[in-house]
């Protein structure tokens, strides 16, 4: 059964956590970036995947979900929220102002849990000068057309290989087609919690781990 639940905050950090098109839609040329506007390519940005997805409803993505064994994640079930005013030039560069000051804020406040995920401690020494630990990326656990927003609320340190990176395997099964980029109006997402993800087992695929209780995530702040 999917629990509906309404949350007041739910406040994914490199342009693919933004836009899963991201190349496309930010070029650079020089030094100066191209904004492109998502009004021109409406055509090819809102290719609907309902009728791709009719055969893959909730069960499907538990299942898959299980499978992957995301550990110390939910599955949540977020809604198509497309009420962000797009500016991808600044939403790149709060981006990177926010990617340094968590970083600076995680060595001050979260230097426990740092060292429980496994950072050494010279990365742990980088991070207060806002430098990124090798192997480790900022994620936003709610994507922006998804209700999420470029806050400290949404952020959460990750380790690339393997997480992050799986992380947007399963969202891209569900929104990328041979058509291109869609938006579905329901997205299920692997959700990890904290500021800092610590796994509870290290065994990535064939453990204990990940719930598959499914909530629908809704915003009463309307994903601001």
């Amino acid at each position: 059964m999917i629990d509906k639940t309404a949350t007041s905050e739910m406040t994914e950090l490199d342009g693919l956590d933004i836009y899963p098109n991201w190349d496309k839609l930010v070029q650079s040329t020089g030094d100066q970036k191209e904004t492109v506007d998502l009004e021109t390519q409406s055509s090819e940005l809102d290719i609907s995947l309902d009728m791709l997805l009719d055969e893959k409803g909730t069960d499907y993505w538990q299942d898959l979900f299980n499978q992957m064994n995301f550990p110390s994640m939910d599955l949540m079930a977020v809604a198509y929220q497309p009420n962000y005013l797009h500016n991808f030039s600044k939403e790149h560069a709060v981006l990177k102002e926010k990617t340094t000051q968590f970083l600076r804020l995680l060595a001050d406040e979260n230097v426990k849990d740092l060292r429980a995920a496994g950072v050494p401690e010279s990365h742990i020494f980088s991070m207060g000068r806002g430098i990124m630990p090798i192997n480790w990326s900022i994620h936003l656990k709610y994507p922006l057309d998804y209700g999420g927003q470029l806050e400290f609320e949404n952020m959460i340190l990750i380790q690339t290989d393997p997480f992050h990176e799986e992380i947007h395997h399963f969202i891209n099964k569900q929104i990328l087609s041979k058509a291109g980029v869609a938006h579905p109006q329901e997205l299920y997402i692997p959700v990890p919690s904290g500021r800092v993800y610590i796994p509870s087992n290290l065994t990535f695929f064939g453990g204990a781990g990940g719930k598959a209780a499914v909530s629908i995530q809704g915003n009463t702040n309307g994903g601001r």
